[in-house]
């Protein structure tokens, strides 16, 4: 895609505005839009995610691709879990969820549980693992799940919004519960519900709600 075929101007610094929206342009010319009001809806590369297909014949991201993106660990943090994802040259910072993968629907996000140490840092990574950098994803409409854990080590990552098609949401998606667990998530927007629906995970004891850390803040029937 080309900046200026959708009315965007340069910058500098590799991004382009318009109307107050910012875009930043890899040097293999991916764009990241950074913010939902943007008019054209850009997803990130493909080749960026590993897969899987549903028996419907839908796809459900499962994580990144090491084979296509790379990652370094963060210069002056302890542990050696910590990490920062790059696409050629370009460290990641957003990130859109594609609405098709090869053609076929991403219906789903998440491994489904908590994977092992020794499968790699996915997306769903029980603690093991922290994602530094990215600080923005874009889900579209048309997701269905998000699975347990799915979010949790994203570290940067403060606000998102949930679309009007998510039903099923796991434990954990997007931090621990109670309040000071894991998970750096600020404020999550949900499109379309004034309340929690059925299929979004309780804990199992109290009943309270397990997707998110409790001092999170929750906007219902959110809008632009």
């Amino acid at each position: 895609i080309v900046a200026a075929d959708i009315g965007y101007e340069n910058s500098g610094n590799n991004t382009v505005t318009k109307e107050g929206v910012k875009l930043s342009i890899g040097t293999k010319g991916n764009v990241a839009i950074s913010n939902e009001v943007a008019d054209t809806y850009v997803a990130s590369p493909e080749e960026w995610f590993t897969t899987i297909e549903n028996q419907d014949g839908t796809i459900t991201i499962t994580g990144f691709d090491e084979n296509v993106l790379t990652k370094s660990e963060v210069p002056g943090t302890r542990g050696d879990s910590k990490y920062n994802w790059y696409y050629g040259e370009d460290q990641i910072t957003e990130m859109s969820i594609p609405k098709t993968i090869n053609g076929k629907e991403v219906k789903s996000l998440g491994n489904d549980g908590y994977v092992n140490r020794a499968d790699g840092p996915r997306w769903c990574s029980a603690g093991y693992y922290k994602f530094y950098g990215i600080e923005n994803i874009i889900i579209p409409e048309g997701i269905e799940e998000i699975k347990s854990g799915c979010f949790t080590c994203f570290n940067d990552l403060v606000e998102i919004t949930i679309p009007s098609t998510v039903d099923v949401i796991g434990a954990a998606a997007f931090g621990y519960a109670p309040s000071g667990g894991y998970g750096s998530i600020q404020r999550i927007n949900v499109v379309g519900k004034s309340e929690i629906p059925e299929g979004w995970s309780r804990d199992r004891y109290t009943g309270n709600p397990n997707w998110c850390p409790s001092d999170c803040e929750v906007v219902w029937d959110y809008s632009e």
